[in-house]
C-alpha cells in the first residue's frame, strides 16, 4: 500500500482525490465543558491502571499483517535506524505513547472503541516491523473525564512515566497550562476551542470544534436535504457562549429568521420544560451541541412533540450512545456525522480503498472482541485508529527531519507538514501554531432503525456519492479560521 503522510513546506501540494466543493462539518462527541488548568489541583483515587491494564501490549508477531496492510516498511531502507538519537519515552526497542481516556466517568460506553482501534494500529504497525524499528506500546490512564484527574494523568505520565507524546480522548480536553509549561506533544480530535489557539503550539487537533461542526451539519441538512428551517433552537456547550453572535450569524447565513438560545440541560436533567418551551415558539429544527438529547427525545416522545424538521448534530453521531435511545432516534428525524467516511468507504468512495480494508481487517484481527459486537461504521474507534496513524507518520516523519525520536521531532514535523492525508478522512490541510486547521470535513447522513436487526446504523446523505467530504467554505472564512476564532474568543 503506496500514501504519503504529507508535504513539508518545502515540497509542492500532493494531488487530492477530488476538488473540494463548497460544504461544511465535521464531528465528535468527545467534546464538552472546559476543563480546569490549575495546576495545584489534586485527584483523588485516581485509577493508575485499565479495567484490562494500564499498559496495552501492542508488539504483536511478525509477518501476521492482514492482507490489506500490504505491509509497508515504516523506515525507508537506506536508513539506519540505530542511527536515530532517543528521546523521552524512547529506547532502541520501544516507543511509548501516553493515552488519558475516560473509562469509568460520564462517557467511558465510548472507551472500548477508542481503545480497540487505537490497538488495532499500532499492531498493525507492529507486525510491520514498528515504526524506525522501534515498537510502539501504548500506556492508558482512565481519568473519568474529570478536569482534576486529567491533570494528574498528565503529570503521570510526564514526569513519572515519561512517555514520548499524549493522546487525550475524554470530553475536557488536556490540561492546558500544563502543556504549555512542558511543550508536551499533545493529538486530539477536538475539544474546548481554546486547544486551536495559537498560544498552545504543542497541542495539535486533527478535527474541528462544535461551533463549526454544528454550522456546517446545519448546511448539510439546509442544502442536501432541503430543509430550510426559520426557526433554529440550539442548546450550547458553557465553552461556546463567547461565540453565540457567531452561531445565529452561521445559521442566519443558511436562512434561519430567529435563533433560540439556551444553556445545554445536564443529560441526567429532565428536558420536559425546554420541549414545550420549544414547542410553543414554533421551533422547526433544534441544533443540538451536547448530549441533552439523552433526555430531551425521551422528553419529547412524552409531550408528543418533536421539531418537525429534525433535530442533531456532532453529539448525536455516536452510535453507542444512540443506542441507549434506540428506535425514536430514527423516528424523530436525528442526525448523524463522521469525521471520517464509513469503514466501506461510503460516501466519499463507491468501494472500500485499501486503507479502509486495512481498518476492517486490522479491528477484526486485533480487537475481534469489539469488532464481532459493533458496526465498525461508527465514527468513535475511525478517530482513534486516525490518531494512531497520526503517531506513525509524525514518529517517522520526526526522525527523518531531525534524527532524533522525541517529542521535538514530531512537533517539528507536526508543524511544518502540509495536507497530511489520514486516508480515512480529509487531509489535514496545516498544523502549524498560527494555522491548526483540524480536519474541518465531515458526512452526514440520518439514523435509521432496522427492524430485522432491531438496531440503529446511519444512512448518509451529505456528501453526494463519490465526492469529498463537506467542508467549511461556506462560511466564506480563509484557512486558518479555526485558529482565528480560537484566539478571538478564547485568549
Amino acid at each position: 500500500m503506496s500514501r504519503t503522510t504529507g508535504t513539508h513546506l518545502t515540497a509542492g501540494r500532493p494531488k487530492r482525490r477530488g476538488v473540494f466543493i463548497a460544504l461544511g462539518l465535521t464531528t465528535t462527541l468527545l467534546v464538552a465543558s472546559c476543563g480546569s488548568d490549575d495546576d495545584s489541583s489534586s485527584a483523588t483515587n485516581l485509577p493508575t491502571t485499565t479495567p484490562e491494564a494500564t499498559t496495552a501490549e501492542a508488539t504483536t508477531p511478525a509477518g501476521t499483517t492482514p492482507d490489506a496492510t500490504a505491509a509497508e516498511s515504516t523506515t525507508p531502507a537506506s536508513i539506519d535506524p540505530s542511527t536515530f538519537t532517543n528521546g523521552q519515552g524512547v529506547t532502541d526497542t520501544e516507543i511509548t505513547i501516553g493515552v488519558v481516556l475516560d473509562q469509568s466517568g460520564p462517557f467511558s460506553l465510548l472507551a472500548p472503541g477508542i481503545k480497540a482501534a487505537f490497538d488495532a494500529k499500532l499492531a498493525v504497525t507492529n507486525d510491520n516491523g514498528g515504526v524506525v524499528g522501534r515498537m510502539l506500546r501504548a500506556e492508558y490512564i482512565d481519568d473519568k473525564s474529570d478536569p482534576t484527574q486529567t491533570l494528574q494523568a498528565f503529570k503521570r505520565l510526564w514526569e513519572q512515566d515519561k512517555v514520548y507524546a499524549i493522546y487525550v480522548a475524554n470530553i475536557n480536553g488536556p490540561p492546558l497550562d500544563y502543556v504549555k509549561e512542558n511543550n508536551i506533544p499533545v493529538t486530539l480530535l477536538g475539544g474546548p476551542p481554546a486547544v486551536f489557539g495559537s498560544q498552545y503550539p504543542s497541542v495539535i487537533p486533527t478535527g474541528s470544534l462544535t461551533p463549526a461542526w454544528n454550522a456546517q451539519a446545519s448546511y448539510a441538512v439546509v442544502n442536501f436535504l432541503d430543509k430550510r428551517p426559520k426557526v433554529v433552537a440550539v442548546t450550547y456547550l458553557p465553552f461556546e457562549e463567547p461565540m453565540l453572535d457567531w452561531i445565529e450569524n452561521s445559521w442566519k447565513q443558511l436562512g434561519a429568521e430567529e435563533v433560540l438560545f439556551d444553556p445545554f440541560p445536564d443529560p441526567t436533567a429532565p428536558c420536559d420544560t425546554l420541549v414545550l418551551k420549544y414547542k410553543d415558539a414554533g421551533v422547526e429544527y433544534w441544533d443540538m451541541h451536547a448530549t441533552s438529547f439523552l433526555t430531551c427525545i425521551p422528553a419529547q416522545l412524552t409531550a408528543g412533540w418533536s421539531p418537525p424538521m429534525g433535530q442533531g448534530g456532532p453529539s448525536t453521531s455516536s452510535l453507542d450512545l444512540a443506542s441507549l435511545i434506540g428506535k425514536p432516534m430514527a423516528d424523530l428525524n436525528v442526525i448523524a456525522g463522521s469525521p471520517n467516511a464509513l469503514a466501506d468507504g461510503k460516501p466519499t468512495d463507491l468501494t472500500p480503498t485499501p486503507q479502509h480494508i486495512e481498518y476492517q481487517e486490522a479491528m477484526a484481527k486485533y480487537s475481534g472482541d469489539w469488532a464481532n459486537s459493533h458496526d465498525l461504521n461508527d465514527f468513535v474507534p475511525q478517530i482513534a485508529y486516525t490518531a494512531a496513524i497520526w503517531f506513525v507518520d509524525g514518529i517517522k516523519g520526526g526522525a527523518e527531519m531531525t534524527g532524533e525520536i522525541s517529542g521535538d521531532s514530531l512537533l517539528e514535523w507536526a508543524h511544518t507538514v502540509k495536507d497530511w492525508d489520514p486516508f480515512l478522512a480529509e487531509p489535514v490541510k496545516s498544523m502549524a501554531p498560527d494555522c491548526k486547521t483540524g480536519n474541518d470535513s465531515t458526512i452526514w447522513g440520518m439514523w435509521v432503525w432496522d427492524d430485522a436487526t432491531e438496531k440503529l446504523h446511519m444512512e448518509p446523505f451529505a456528501p453526494l456519492p463519490g465526492e469529498p467530504m463537506v467542508n467549511s467554505d461556506f462560511l466564506g472564512y480563509g484557512e486558518c479560521y479555526l485558529t482565528e476564532l480560537a484566539d478571538k474568543y478564547f485568549s
